[in-house]
């Protein structure tokens, strides 16, 4: 759940400081509004290919989208 709210606003941050609106956003990456409106409320958890084409719509890398801190015992296997 961490995941989803993490990128979420980090799109967002993202996106504002290019001076893109959800719109624009949408647009350039080629995504229907409903999904994106999905993914900023954090309903659902990106692909890997949505983070790649969202990264590429604010002409970044991808590794610069992910670039935040996460707990990452989310992921841990239960032992």
């Amino acid at each position: 759940m961490q995941f989803k709210i993490s990128i979420c606003k980090r799109i967002n941050e993202l996106r504002e400081i290019k001076g893109m609106s959800w719109e624009q956003l949408v647009y350039a990456a080629g995504y229907s509004k409903g999904m994106i409106t999905d993914l900023k409320n954090a309903k659902v958890e990106p692909r890997l290919s949505t983070v790649c084409r969202i990264a590429a719509a604010l002409d970044m890398k991808p590794s610069e989208l992910l670039d935040f801190n996460i707990d990452l015992s989310e992921f841990e296997k239960e032992k």
